[in-house]
């Protein structure tokens, strides 16, 4: 694999015996099993202002949107915590007043056969309300979303 990536002139680093490993936006801790957000030591955290040009449900979603990034990225109430205190300031910043609150984690407790029976009851409701419909001839064009008033 080493070969490969060396004939396109890139370069693999690899390290072993690792205790903290961090992938994407999560750092794994392997010794205890733990898992926190990861952010970058120098990075700075950005979001849209709450008043800007956006459509109203994105600026609406994203206080939500980080809460459920950090929650499933937080091994713990505590970790989450501690990893929300930049983002509750990037967000008071920007606008939005919601501070981010740590949300318990949904297990799915529905077995395989359960879940069988509701995709075949929901087959079976969808076959008796199909009907034939022409297809229209209309392309529509939608334009992208302005609070701009013409």
């Amino acid at each position: 694999m080493c070969a490969f990536f060396r004939d396109k002139g890139l370069n693999i680093t690899i390290q072993a015996n690792q205790n903290i490993v961090d992938f994407l936006d999560v750092t794994f801790i392997l010794h205890t099993g733990l898992h926190k957000p990861y952010k970058k030591p120098n990075g700075c955290i950005t979001y849209i202002q709450r008043e800007s040009n956006h459509p109203p449900p994105k600026n609406k979603n994203m206080p939500q949107g980080i809460e459920k990034r950090l929650t499933n990225n937080s091994s713990k109430e505590k970790i989450f915590e501690d990893a929300a205190i930049p983002y509750n300031q990037a967000l008071k910043k920007n606008g939005h007043v919601k501070a981010l609150k740590y949300a318990e984690k949904k297990i799915n407790t529905t077995t395989k056969i359960e879940n069988e029976r509701k995709e075949t009851a929901n087959d079976e409701t969808k076959e008796t309300k199909t009907t034939n419909r022409r297809k229209r001839r209309i392309t529509w064009f939608n334009p992208p979303y302005s609070k701009i008033k013409y």
